[in-house]
């Protein structure tokens, strides 16, 4: 077996299986590693980064490599461990491993330098290239050296801004070493073709964003060059420059959305670097002396990474996506308490929070299951290890992007936080004060400023951010206003996301039924912190009862709010009020241009506007007039429906709409698409420039009138290409002599036709070209102070938003309400202190999602607890199969949707409000985290214990398994002893622990048996599950017959059943035993003596 090459001996070679994965998540073919790049990569996180760090790729494969340091240096030894891979000790040391097919070819030709230093980092410390780099060396190694390289760039010599390699301690693949072009020109002119003045402004950048992939502009295209090029090239399936020598991509200017896209989606990060001048100012700047680059400038103008994205078209979906902050309080690895800062950019809004927490981190796993962060960002000095191994395990897989903090720390926090609030002395409310009293807090608050900063958010998002505190159903619990569902509740009930972690299938996906991405993010709060006061919730239940009575008008208004956001000929997007607001008022801090862009940004962002303003006024026309003026509306319809100068909370925002629309015109261009300007009147300086412009166009009117005088038998026309070639003279080619079409100015022939420029014409285009350059300049002042005077009226335009988007969820419940399976009804509240247990009465309940795939197949289920003489301790028992599971989870989510105000899957539901759901069902450990299936359930089991009350709901699903039968056994009993005397709060406990189950059925006062019915043929052993619900308890949980079921082999089965009868003969003679002794302690004669008859007569 030939030797692998140094590189290599820092990956493994991946299965074909992840290559094919990995080719599926960006929608191309698999491909394989070869001269235009290797199969789809799969990241780890880096732990060590001062600035935005490199994210993972896809993490669903994984390798890591350990290399024997004792052993031959050919010698590798690969570990294949499982998804969340344990094998690499610290983040730190994780590395990126290709995703191809076959190992990596030995670089026969290479660099002795490189082997030299890769062994030695092999002895030193295996597999310690963060991720980032490590991709580089692996496509360096797969079709990098066909290529011309800079010397600084090659793997031997990569070093970060500080000096060290990527296999030294503290190294910062953030940044890039590069040679100082005046204190180091050598290095400069061996870099022969890597040294140009464009380049040497990519170098600039990339010093400071190594990590990132680079679009770097030039003219109308963005070019991509060296590692980016191959990481973009195996995204996005670009065509390679063939003519260079360096590694080389691009696309067009237009298209940057739709690759940045792609690349961020696949688990990286994007710097744009665009021209900040345009070429004649260049020229007027060289001309002037006044110094800079001897091409065009350049400067980083956005960087996009997954929590930070504001763009309507790099975001997909309407759900948030969250950019959070933690901080933890005390030493790293013992912290419990923390603070999180959430920031949803793309709304402006920020959420801060602190929190104190248990071992188990319920609160913190609360957070991120409900919120599920699209990016997570914390200190490396910070983070316990156990939440970084929980932060991978997440089904949303947040980007993780660890920063260091440096020496700033607490001081350096609080300074940037006071800056703030000097700067907005109304951007923190009293409550959001109060969180910041806390140091984490601070910390958190500051951290997620500075990262704006470094994604160059902080100027167009902190000035017009609405702070909040962080309001979740860890947080909730004072206010008494909402039901919590903790993160075991929301998984274990499928309620965002099923327990697979997709979307379809979960409580959310059945109830949505919304028009606008805004009122599906309220519908989601909705669902995962349910209503807790009963007038709330009856007010909810009101609306949702009055939409299904009237189904046409819910029809009508469901149709009218789709129109109200539909795309328009600008956007060609539907508008999300929320996201387009927030975008709006950024730019009225862009006074003046920065990026020079081809496309015409000043009218497309007043197209935005004026579609923004049209969607506003509809909305607004919507509510106020959709509703009938007899009276009939429910309270909280009839409040949304009156505007405030007629008592309601509707903002009239139509003579506000009106100016803000008065102050532009829209104009249709002569290839018939439509641009937006200002209005005649509206802006002095762009009035000016208008004027100017007219005058130069009837200069260039009377030059073509003096030119057809000059030649008055001959037809002139202006003809208008590109911008470059526009006023150009035509007439047929043979009307004027050779002699005067020598001395002319030809521009273009076009087949028996001349164009032509006189002297005057171009001199009138440079001008022209000037003076539209400065109109385009101007208009941006203009924009500034139109879109702040929208920023003045930000109180009613979010005060419509929250009124549309009720009314959307309403009618989203009231749509699910008509789309449940069988029957429904609305549920019936009753009162309660909150010292009684809660009771509650669902009869012939339903699981809706269940339902909905079964049909009419589903097996529909009476559950009382406290209510009509059943006790509020259930017993559940039955055959594995039997439907257990089912009758729980369906109870839980008939309480949930009843408090959300839906209708509810049943012919009767009566219950008292339920403050909190706790959930033990489902096995599963957590392997990273140290926790074995027994612990991971007794932690749940321990909160239910610990925060449990009268009025909430515990659902324990065989509880104790994971350890011995005796050990779960006595577990099981003592946790129901508990909930019965101390917790006394509404129970479904199912087991198939019978001694627990018979023991616990003796108290009739307390405890009711149930069992999920089955019948069993006794000849054939056949079991048929009849998925009722039933009083009294099971005599066999029916283990044999599921075997049957599952295919084991019938020898196997006979000797179960054998060793089944004997173990219950051996339970019964030791029961006998035990009553023996117990009543010949009582010296009970008569018992003892009935005891004997029983026994005689059955022996």
């Amino acid at each position: 077996m030939a030797a692998q090459s140094p590189i290599a001996r820092f990956f493994t070679p991946a299965q074909k299986v992840v290559q094919e994965h990995a080719a599926s998540l960006t929608n191309s073919p698999p491909q394989t590693p070869g001269p235009r790049g290797g199969g789809r990569h799969v990241a780890q996180q880096s732990w060590k980064d001062d600035e935005i760090s490199t994210p993972p790729s896809i993490q669903s494969r994984k390798r890591c490599l350990k290399v024997d340091p004792v052993s031959d240096a050919k010698k590798v030894k690969q570990n294949v461990p499982t998804k969340d891979d344990t094998s690499c000790p610290d983040p730190c040391t994780a590395h990126a491993l290709p995703a191809s097919c076959e190992t990596p070819k030995r670089v026969q030709d290479g660099p002795k330098d490189l082997r030299a230093t890769l062994q030695l980092a092999e002895r030193s410390a295996p597999g310690s290239i963060p991720p980032f780099t490590a991709e580089c060396f692996h496509h360096f190694e797969n079709g990098g050296l066909q290529y011309s390289w800079p010397t600084w760039l090659r793997p031997e010599n990569l070093r970060d801004s500080q000096g060290l390699r990527p296999t030294e301690p503290g190294y910062n693949q953030g940044t890039l070493w590069v040679p100082d072009p005046i204190k180091e020109k050598g290095e400069y002119q061996k870099a022969q073709g890597h040294n140009t003045p464009m380049l040497m402004q990519f170098w600039k950048l990339k010093a400071r964003h190594f990590d990132k992939v680079a679009l770097f502009k030039v003219g109308k295209f963005y070019e991509i060059f060296y590692y980016d090029a191959f990481i973009a090239q195996r995204v996005c399936n670009l065509k390679w420059m063939s003519q260079e020598k360096k590694p080389h991509v691009g696309f067009p200017e237009m298209a940057k959305h739709e690759y940045a896209k792609r690349i961020v989606e696949a688990g990286f990060k994007v710097v744009v670097v665009e021209q900040v001048e345009r070429v004649v100012e260049t020229n007027q700047r060289k001309s002037d002396k006044e110094g800079g680059p001897s091409c065009v400038e350049r400067d980083v103008c956005e960087v996009f990474t997954n929590g930070t994205l504001v763009d309507p078209e790099l975001l997909a979906g309407p759900g948030s996506r969250f950019l959070a902050y933690l901080c933890f309080e005390g030493s790293a690895q013992k912290s419990l308490d923390f603070a999180a800062c959430l920031v949803d950019c793309a709304t402006s809004q920020i959420q801060l929070g602190h929190f104190v927490d248990a071992p188990d981190r319920n609160r913190l796993r609360t957070l991120l299951a409900q919120l599920q962060p699209s990016e997570v960002v914390y200190d490396a000095a910070n983070l316990p290890m156990e939440v970084l191994q929980l932060l991978k395990r997440l089904p949303c897989r947040p980007q993780l992007s660890p920063r260091c903090v440096g020496d700033c720390g607490l001081l350096g926090a609080r300074d940037k936080i006071n800056k703030y609030r000097t700067a907005h002395p109304k951007a923190f409310t009293s409550a959001v004060e109060e969180v910041l009293a806390q140091d984490s807090a601070i910390m958190a608050a500051a951290g997620v400023m500075g990262y704006l900063e470094a994604a160059l958010l902080a100027e167009r998002l902190l000035p017009f951010a609405l702070w909040d505190v962080l309001a979740t159903a860890a947080t909730t619990r004072a206010s008494s206003q909402r039901m919590i569902l903790d993160a075991t509740a929301l998984s274990a009930l499928e309620v965002v996301e099923t327990l697979e972690g997709g979307y379809e299938g979960s409580l959310l996906s059945f109830l949505d039924h919304t028009s606008t991405p805004f009122g599906f993010r309220l519908l989601k709060q909705w669902i995962c912190a349910p209503l807790l006061d009963l007038e709330d919730i009856q007010s909810r239940q009101e609306a949702v009862e009055f939409f299904l009575k009237n189904d046409e008008l819910s029809k009508q208004l469901s149709a009218s709010l789709k129109k109200c956001i539909a795309a328009g000929k600008i956007s060609k997007l539907p508008v999300d009020l929320e996201r387009a607001t927030s975008r709006i008022w950024s730019y009225a801090l862009q006074a003046e241009r920065k990026a020079v862009m081809y496309d015409d940004i000043t009218a497309r962002r007043l197209g935005h506007f004026a579609e923004l303003m049209q969607a506003y006024e509809q909305c607004f026309q919507l509510l106020s007039t959709a509703f009938p003026s007899n009276g009939s509306l429910p309270g909280r319809l009839a409040m949304i429906a009156r505007t405030q100068k007629s008592g309601g909370i509707l903002p009239d925002l139509m003579p506000v709409i009106s100016k803000l629309r008065g102050s532009m015109i829209e104009t249709t261009a002569a290839n018939g698409s439509v641009k937006f300007r200002p209005r005649d009147g509206a802006d002095s300086a762009y009035d000016q420039k208008t004027r100017q412009i007219n005058m130069i166009k009837s200069q260039l009117d009377q030059e073509l009138q003096q030119v057809r005088k000059a030649y008055p038998k001959v037809q002139f026309a202006f003809v208008h290409r590109l911008p470059g070639y526009r006023y150009e003279v035509e007439c047929d080619e043979h009307s004027m002599s050779a002699a005067t079409v020598r001395n002319l100015d030809i521009t273009a022939r076009p087949k028996g036709k001349i164009r032509f420029h006189t002297p005057q014409i171009k001199e009138l285009i440079a001008q022209l070209d000037q003076l539209e350059n400065e109109q385009e300049d101007c208009i941006f002042p203009f924009l500034s102070k139109l879109f702040r005077e929208f920023h003045a009226h930000q109180a009613p335009f979010r005060a419509l938003v929250r009124c549309v988007s009720e009314v959307d969820a309403l009618l989203s419940l009231a749509a699910a309400s008509r789309s449940l399976p069988g029957a429904s009804c609305r549920a019936e509240f009753v009162a309660s202190d909150n010292a009684a247990a809660a009771s509650i009465e669902l009869r012939a309940c339903r699981h809706p999602v269940v339902a909905a795939k079964m049909g009419s197949a589903f097996v529909p289920n009476d559950t009382v607890l406290n209510a009509c003489g059943v006790p509020g301790l259930l017993i559940v028992t039955g055959p594995n199969m039997g439907g257990k599971s089912t009758v729980l989870r369906q109870t839980c989510i008939a309480i949930v949707m009843a408090q959300v105000g839906c209708r509810v899957n049943a012919t009767k539901c009566r219950l008292s409000p339920v403050d909190r759901i706790f959930t033990r069902i489902g096995a599963y450990d957590a392997v990273l985290e140290g926790k074995s299936t027994l612990l991971t359930e007794l932690e749940e089991t321990a909160a239910l214990l610990m925060h449990g009350t009268p009025r909430s709901l515990a659902v324990l699903d065989e509880l104790g398994r994971g350890t011995s039968t005796f050990d779960g056994a006595a577990i099981a009993s003592a946790v129901l002893d508990e909930l019965k005397s101390q917790v006394r709060c509404p129970v479904l406990f199912a087991t198939h622990y019978h001694p627990v189950s018979r023991k616990a059925a003796e108290d009739t006062a307390c405890v009711a048996p149930f069992h999920m019915a089955a019948a069993v043929d006794e000849n054939t052993h056949e079991m048929t599950f009849l998925y009722k619900f039933l009083p009294g308890l099971c005599p066999s949980s029916h283990g044999h017959n599921v075997a049957k079921i599952a295919g084991l082999p019938e020898p196997v089965l006979a000797e179960a059943r054998a060793r089944s009868a004997e173990f219950d003969s051996g339970v019964a003679r030791i029961n006998e035993v035990e009553q023996l002794v117990q009543l010949a302690a009582q010296r009970n004669v008569a018992d003892l003596k009935e005891l004997f008859r029983q026994r005689q007569k059955s022996s």
